[in-house]
């Protein structure tokens, strides 16, 4: 008895997609959507409320007419600064992230003194602002601040890239199966077919951050020494796909014919 699929309905192999490296900005949308419904619920009565606070008053002794004080500090909402800030960070590691490759080696030495000069300059502005003034003058300006239909935006229109991203994979993928290796492209379902019986499978981690984010990495596909290398950038959950891929190729699918198909 054989356990192997009829070949009228050929199991579904590996899939594989390579997707572009905007993915990798979905921690902005998230940080994006909890800072709207933040801004939503209570950001925009406390931006509104400062912005129209009445300023303090001051009433001369000779009887003249009160004049409001000077204050040089403009006062801000703190919880709308703090909701920018964190959106703007996320967004500005996000895009580093993308921009730049981070090597496994490398990458843990620039991350612990990117955070050790990030820290210590703040420390010395906090404790020693005579010693900066410009960057401690700079960094008290600094107060960020966006209403919630900001950041709604942000996420509809990364949503609406998203929803492109998704719909081109369901009509650009790679299937590998036991025997043959599938390219599915074009809106008409073209396919190009590949023989496994060669095939070699490479993996790289080229960026540890990415990697972290979700699990992905290049795969390149070498179906034969006649055949030019094919090369699948930022593959999900890549050890899960090379380890399926090779399962799936180390078996050889045999199937054995019926007794009346026998000679």
């Amino acid at each position: 008895m054989s356990n192997a699929p009829s070949p009228d309905k050929p199991t579904r192999g590996v899939i594989l997609v390579s997707y572009p490296k905007v993915v990798f900005l979905y921690p902005s949308v998230i940080i994006a959507i909890i800072a709207g419904l933040y801004m939503q619920v209570a950001g925009n009565k406390a931006m509104d409320g400062t912005r129209h606070s009445p300023a303090a008053v001051t009433a001369p002794a000779d009887g003249a007419a009160a004049q409001p004080a000077v204050n040089d500090t403009k006062s801000f909402a703190v919880g709308p600064t703090m909701a920018a800030g964190a959106f703007l960070l996320t967004l500005a590691l996000n895009l580093v992230i993308t921009s730049f490759d981070f090597p496994r080696t490398t990458s843990v030495t620039l991350a612990a003194l990117a955070a050790a000069l990030f820290l210590g300059t703040m420390l010395l502005i906090t404790y020693k602002p005579d010693l900066v003034p410009f960057a401690t003058n700079l960094v008290k300006k600094l107060h960020p601040q966006a209403n919630a239909t900001f950041y709604y935006c942000y996420v509809i229109a990364m949503g609406l890239i998203y929803i492109g991203v998704f719909v081109n994979s369901k009509f650009d993928y790679w299937e590998v199966r036991q025997n043959e290796m599938l390219h599915h492209h074009g809106f008409l379902s073209d396919l190009e077919r590949f023989p496994t019986s060669s095939l070699k499978i490479d993996k790289e981690i080229k960026d540890i951050f990415e990697y972290m984010l979700l699990k992905s990495g290049r795969m390149i596909l070498n179906p034969g020494p006649q055949q030019r290398p094919i090369i699948l950038e930022n593959v999900f959950f890549i050890d899960q796909k090379e380890s399926q891929i090779t399962k799936l190729l180390s078996s050889m699918q045999v199937q054995i014919a019926p007794p009346s198909e026998q000679v």
